[in-house]
């Protein structure tokens, strides 16, 4: 035997002999026994499991100590001392809601303990709180309805909005109250607190004031008429407050302060200023003051102006806040010393240059950053005649130093017609008489009826028969339709040598191998960056940018800060993500707006020109301004990032590289649009704007950035049976000579119910006719 074995007894073969059996064993005697005591319960289903041991307890506590920890300093950084006062905006929804009035109410209310007026309908507020409540910061602002595009641009950096509403007066119904609830839905819902100012007198009566049960049923209507709108959950959330003079506002007030602000998710996802002012310094340096906003601001990235362009920092200070949480009762001044962040020259090689298209002096720096992340640059291809014919001399000689892109609506144009014809080469084969880029075809402004029965008819033509194209009389069909192949599946079958005949410029435009990991591991640096106090800037500090300026852009870039600031739109800076200034392929998925929808449904009523035989009325536009085709010059506001573009709109087919090219944009459908813009890192919402109209198109987000992905325009050539047999047929007027037939032969044919078969050989004299199986 050996000694090293013994004997242990297991709990399992132990004998366990019967327990003995007491006298008092009915449930009577065994209650008395125990006088009202309760015996705990065994847990049987947790016996088999692994107790935790100690080291798995500690963990357990560990976390529970992290988690709450985490959300006191959460707590604490919504009611910090240093965070950036709530931006508080009040817009009428209805005509004769004043909300200039509501202003003055609130800056003369015995709450606030100190302001400063910084522009017109523009002042930082202090109010003061009880002896449980913190001192809150506003930055109060009111708009008119008049330019809905200055609205919608407060409305993307608003915190709180303040819908506010007049009496039982309504809105109109596809009016400026529409638009803005469409980029509440977009661009995400802020804190909600709506407010209805109800007259003192009624009007139809001097005598009677306003009941209160009146009221509440006006307030009841007004949040009803927001969960409708889909910006509310349930009516109680957005119950608007009743005032009718300036004694009430404090309900206003306090209702702001005690609410803690809900910003979106894209928006709290990256760091941006809302500039207060802006200086020129020097010739060629822009001073922007603003206070940090979202995430804390790293130090060495580009900024963006939104709707003005890129450029790199050269100086950063912290300086004096003008409207300081603790010292309310000083005087507040700007002057005072500042504190200097960074300094660096211009061409400071730890920024990414600030040009939106490669050279081919950089792109080598470029690559031994990131040479896993990205591909290298196409080779210089020899390209056909068409694509070497484009006259590129204008666009390679410009210095691309700031992607000004609404100003410069004609460079942008000539970047997309490039991106066109990339399509017409590699991955579409557009008809002759397809929409030509002309400046002319984008003022829909002035259509007759004629041009837009055209439209209708043309639309129905493509609902009724999909991608069908009838053979042309004039040229040979293999003449015409030289660039097509035949596909057995849209779907599955390969599509291969898509980078052949390449136009020159498309290798200037950056390109990612897998974009998703690149995002990914650049935005986990930035996290370890963020780490560092020495590289980032806390959110809530007052800070000074000063921007450099080229000295061929320094005039263009003055004006265009004049106009965006002169005509009351926000000067909002962005830190940039890595290559988001850089220009590639961006993809997005949208969907016409229910705007969009309304006002279409509201023209038919008014024309009232639909038959009974139409079936299609609602997926027909009921104007020239309703059709939107591929490749019309389009306003795309993706974030913070606004610019002209001329997006190609196409189909995803089941989930394939594949898109499937269409020509006008859809009423009841998720289409996705192609367009060459500045890289946006996702989640960034989209709106799509009309330009020459001003009214909102479509809605959307961000799908992601891919040079490779292939648009393929779809044909289908249609012939009609001229005789059936079991297992033949002969079909006419589909191709007119002996050539077409034979050329045609490899490609399947298939009928409407779903037959398929072969070209065998062509029949007849004039060889109109063949024989398929």
């Amino acid at each position: 035997m050996d000694d090293k074995f013994h004997h242990r007894p297991s709990s399992v073969w132990r004998q366990r002999n019967k327990a003995f059996k007491r006298r008092h064993v009915s449930k009577r005697s065994m209650k008395d026994e125990a006088k009202g005591k309760v015996e705990s319960i065994t847990e049987t289903t947790r016996s088999n499991k692994r107790l935790s041991n100690k080291l798995e307890r500690e963990n357990k506590q560990r976390q529970l100590r992290k988690a709450k920890t985490m959300a006191l300093l959460e707590k604490r950084r919504k009611t910090a001392f240093s965070d950036a006062p709530i931006l508080v905006l009040l817009v009428p929804f209805t005509a004769s809601a004043d909300v200039h009035l509501l202003h003055q109410w609130i800056l003369t209310s015995s709450v606030v303990n100190a302001q400063r007026s910084m522009q017109p309908n523009n002042d930082y507020v202090l109010i003061k709180g009880n002896q449980d409540e913190v001192c809150t910061r506003w930055n109060l602002l009111s708009v008119d309805m008049e330019d809905l595009s200055k609205v919608s641009d407060w409305l993307k950096v608003a915190d709180v909005v303040v819908p506010v509403f007049y009496g039982d007066e309504l809105g109109e119904e596809f009016g400026p109250t529409s638009y803005c609830l469409e980029v509440l839905r977009t661009m995400g819902v802020s804190r909600l607190i709506p407010v209805a100012m109800f007259p003192e007198k009624k009007a139809r009566d001097e005598s009677l004031p306003l009941k209160q049960h009146e009221m509440n049923e006006i307030r009841k209507h007004r949040a009803q008429f927001l969960v409708d709108q889909s910006v509310a959950e349930e009516p109680e959330q957005v119950r608007p407050i009743s005032i009718s003079q300036q004694g009430q506002v404090q309900q206003l007030i306090r209702s702001i302060a005690t609410k803690t602000p809900r910003r979106p998710k894209w928006r709290d996802s990256r760091s941006y200023l809302l500039g207060d002012s802006y200086q020129w310094v020097d010739r060629n340096v822009l001073k922007v003051v603003g206070y940090i906003r979202g995430k804390p601001w790293l130090c060495k990235r580009l900024v963006y102006l939104a709707g003005i362009g890129s450029f790199q920092p050269v100086k950063i200070c912290i300086q004096k806040e003008p409207c300081p949480k603790k010292s309310s009762h000083k005087k507040m001044e700007d002057d005072g010393e500042e504190k200097v962040v960074l300094e660096a020259v211009p061409g400071d090689p730890s920024f990414d240059s600030p040009k939106p298209y490669f050279e081919e002096t950089e792109r080598d720096e470029e690559m031994q950053d990131s040479e896993d992340y990205f591909s290298e640059s196409l080779e210089n291809n020899d390209t056909s005649s068409e694509c070497s014919s484009l006259e590129q001399d204008d666009y390679f000689e410009e210095p691309a130093d700031v992607n000004h892109h609404l100003q410069q609506a004609d460079k942008q144009s000539f970047s997309d017609e490039a991106m066109s014809d990339d399509n017409q080469e590699m991955e579409l084969v557009v008809d002759d008489d397809h929409h030509n880029n002309n400046d002319d075809d984008d003022d829909h402004s002035v259509v007759d009826k004629e041009e837009l029965e055209k439209l209708r008819n043309e639309m129905k033509d493509e609902l009724l028969f999909p991608d069908e194209r009838d053979t042309p009389l004039d040229q040979p069909a293999r003449e015409r339709f030289r660039k097509y192949r035949g596909l057995a599946s849209l779907a599955n079958s390969e599509w291969d040598n898509a980078d052949q005949e390449l136009p020159l410029e498309y290798k200037r435009i950056f390109q990612f191998a897998n974009f998703v990991a690149f995002r990914k591991k650049h935005l986990e640096l930035e996290d370890k960056l963020l780490q560092d106090t020495n590289n980032k800037i806390d959110s809530g500090m007052y800070v000074a940018f000063y921007l450099h300026v080229e000295e061929s852009d320094r005039d263009f870039i003055a004006t265009l800060v004049e106009q965006h600031v002169g005509g009351g739109r926000p000067l909002v800076a962005v830190c940039l993500h890595p290559h988001e200034h850089r220009y590639s392929v961006i993809h997005f998925r949208m969907k016409r707006t229910l705007l969009d929808y309304q006002l279409q449904e509201k023209e038919e009523e008014e024309e009232n020109t639909s038959t009974a035989d139409d079936v299609f009325t609602d997926k027909l536009p009921n104007s020239a301004t309703s059709v939107v085709k591929s490749k019309d010059l389009l306003e795309m506001h993706c974030g913070f990032f606004k610019y002209l573009a001329r997006p190609v709109f196409s189909l995803i087919v089941n989930r394939s590289n594949k898109l499937k090219y269409i020509k006008f944009l859809p009423n009841h459908q998720n289409i996705v649009a192609s367009v060459y813009g500045p890289c946006v890192y996702p989640p960034a919402p989209l709106l799509v704007v009309q330009p020459t109209q001003g009214h909102l198109l479509a809605q959307g987000s961000v799908l992601g950035i891919d040079t490779n992905r292939v648009i393929l325009k779809r044909i289908v050539l249609s012939g009609f049976p001229y005789r059936v047999f079991k297992s033949k047929a002969v079909v006419r007027y589909m191709f007119f000579n002996r050539e077409d037939i034979l050329w045609f032969q490899p490609c399947p044919l298939w009928t409407k119910r779903g037959r398929l078969g072969n070209i065998v050989e062509p029949v007849g004299t004039r060889y109109r006719l063949f024989k398929y199986i």
